[in-house]
């Protein structure tokens, strides 16, 4: 069938038509147990009822309204984020998504500091407008868009004696707490720590991009104020359980330096997504979410490092990579064909768990019986 659509992904080969709670269903009424949600988008699960009928009241009252006009519904949104993301974050800025959310963070980070070379980790993703892509560590971009890139430190996950690099010309260092895309190479706390010893000795100022990790997915609502506190911590992807929104949340040391016209978004803070947020949070935080995945998540790890041709389980929460002796494409490829969805990533031999938060035992269970079967 001719589509007009750009060919820009490599996509399943079946039509998603509908979905509920942890699964999806195709076109021919094949039905798959979704750990993957979309890249770690749906984490209350598809058609979560309380965010659906947020929507739908809030669509009922005003669809949108630009940020011109100041809403009940955004002023409740950012209290409830604040409030869930705890540590010392005072205020946050609304936008669209992850990317957008980074890039306004390291774009805050040089106009504040004034200086414009950034630092970031090998592996690292981080999205894929201008500043968020010169961040990312993918050649292929930096060499296709060279020139509009500027200067990026490049340094190494966990090695503190790279940390010497950074320097009074540093704006900012942006890192994954744990880092997906690189096959969950997660960070220390030893080493982030020196990061931020490192960071205020010289006025950097430190990003924790959560894009992935956060809204409670990792066993705490958000690692930027529970490892170490970062100074802006950006979110997405879960953030409206599907409904695209970011955010980027601020300690006061950056906020109370924002001046008027500094950041801006059309759509950023539109109704509908501030509805869909506050829902979202509310059932996480109602229903004891963070908890009940976290302890999932522990009994996966255990249970499916002990199969053969295993190698290890990595991460934290329902943000897990399971690292194989073999090439982990084959097998991803195989799990899809007895209908269960999770995903690669650029390590060959990771895939990635990307649970929605009301995952049960037996979910994790049939993930780990199928996974006997095929290795």
């Amino acid at each position: 069938m001719k589509t007009h659509l750009a060919k820009t992904y490599a996509a399943y080969p079946f039509t998603l038509a509908s979905g509920e709670g942890p699964f999806v269903q195709d076109d021919s009424g094949k039905l798959y147990l979704d750990l993957y949600g979309g890249h770690a988008v749906s984490i209350l699960g598809h058609q979560p009822t309380a965010v659906i009928d947020a929507i739908n009241k809030q669509a009922n009252t005003l669809f949108f309204y630009s940020n011109v006009a100041p809403l009940e519904v955004r002023e409740r949104a950012a209290d409830k984020l604040i409030a869930f993301a705890g540590g010392e974050f005072e205020s946050v800025f609304f936008c669209n998504s992850g990317a957008e959310a980074n890039e306004a963070a390291l774009k805050l980070a040089m106009q504040l500091t004034g200086r414009f070379e950034i630092a970031a980790l090998k592996g690292a993703f981080h999205g894929r407008t201008g500043i968020a892509s010169a961040a990312t560590d993918n050649a292929a971009w930096h060499e296709q868009l060279g020139p509009w890139f500027g200067p990026v430190t490049r340094i190494t996950p966990n090695v503190v004696s790279e940390l010497s690099t950074l320097s009074d010309k540093t704006a900012a260092v942006i890192v994954e707490p744990i880092q997906s895309m690189a096959g969950m190479v997660e960070l220390n706390p030893k080493y982030l720590q020196a990061l931020r010893e490192t960071c205020d000795k010289h006025g950097i100022i430190l990003i924790f991009d959560e894009v992935q990790t956060g809204v409670g997915r990792c066993g705490v609502p958000y690692l930027g104020s529970e490892l170490v506190q970062s100074d802006m911590s950006t979110s997405a992807k879960s953030l409206a359980s599907g409904f695209p929104v970011g955010a980027v949340l601020m300690r006061d040391t950056i906020a109370s330096q924002i001046t008027l016209g500094q950041l801006g978004s059309t759509f950023g803070g539109n109704p509908l997504a501030m509805a869909a947020l506050e829902a979202t949070l509310d059932t996480i935080s109602s229903e004891g979410l963070v908890a009940h995945g976290y302890q999932l998540a522990e009994f996966a790890k255990q249970r499916i490092a002990a199969i053969d041709g295993v190698v290890e389980v990595r991460g934290r929460g329902c943000l897990l990579g399971i690292k194989f002796e073999a090439d982990a494409k084959p097998i991803v490829a195989e799990l899809r064909a007895r209908g269960i969805l999770i995903g690669t990533s650029d390590d060959p031999k990771v895939a990635r768990i990307l649970a929605p938060l009301i995952v049960e035992q037996e979910h994790f269970e049939q993930l780990a019986v199928a996974l006997e079967e095929i290795l």
